[in-house]
């Protein structure tokens, strides 16, 4: 996953990313984990 994030980096425009939906599926948990800490360090 980590691989496929740096060759999006240093490879493709924001605009041009696409992620399969196996790949959104997998990395889906992470992305809310992460946004809810953020929005526990806010409250």
């Amino acid at each position: 996953m980590l691989a496929h994030a740096r060759d999006l980096y240093h490879t493709r425009h924001y605009a041009d990313e696409s992620w399969s939906p196996d790949l959104r599926a997998r990395v889906r948990p992470h992305v809310d984990e992460v946004l809810a800490r953020i929005g526990r360090l806010r409250a």
